[in-house]
């Protein structure tokens, strides 16, 4: 796509949108570098074009290989995401929508609930000119109490769950409620 069209960028395991919101960030920062501020006129008094005569220079550029033009301003992006969770999805949508919304930046797609196992269901093949996932998988032993166990999810589970209740104390096997240690 041409970076003067319109692109559409998704994310599906968005969490609460952060990662995407920095992604466009460092979109915005890598096209500034490339192609200078969208507000720059472009004069600048201080070149020297080493006596060569400008006239020269432009028959050049127009005779050269080069077929593509630098874009005019930053790509009219708009994005969309999904998550899991909706408390998640919640916040994405408040975070580009109310709190943070920078439309010279971008527009605001649709940001749902959705199972990102299944993006055939979210994301029509070629609806999108990037599609890329912000899941990471669960560190699950980032302590390493488990060392060489090879410990699953499932363990480890168990032994965050016992940790917890240990520091909360000992629970009544009658009443449920804990005693001892802080509640």
């Amino acid at each position: 796509s041409s970076l003067d069209a319109p692109v559409a960028l998704y994310e599906s395991a968005c969490g609460q949108g952060f990662n995407l919101y920095m992604t466009l960030e460092i979109l915005k920062e890598e096209w500034e570098s490339l192609y200078g501020n969208q507000n720059d006129s472009g004069d600048d008094d201080d070149d020297d074009d080493h006596g060569e005569d400008k006239n020269d220079n432009q028959n050049d550029d127009k005779n050269s290989n080069h077929t593509t033009q630098p874009p005019t301003r930053f790509p009219n992006i708009t994005v969309y995401a999904n998550d899991y969770l909706a408390e998640s999805v919640h916040i994405a949508n408040t975070l580009f929508r109310h709190v943070a919304p920078q439309p010279d930046l971008f527009a605001t797609g649709a940001l749902c609930r959705g199972d990102s196992t299944n993006l055939r269901r979210w994301v029509p093949d070629d609806s999108m000119d990037l599609a890329y996932t912000g899941f990471i998988d669960p560190l699950l032993d980032p302590l390493n109490l488990l060392a060489g166990s090879g410990a699953t999810i499932h363990q480890v589970e168990s032994m965050m769950e016992h940790l917890c209740a240990s520091a909360k104390g000992v629970p009544n096997e009658t009443t449920g409620e804990y005693r001892g240690g802080d509640p």
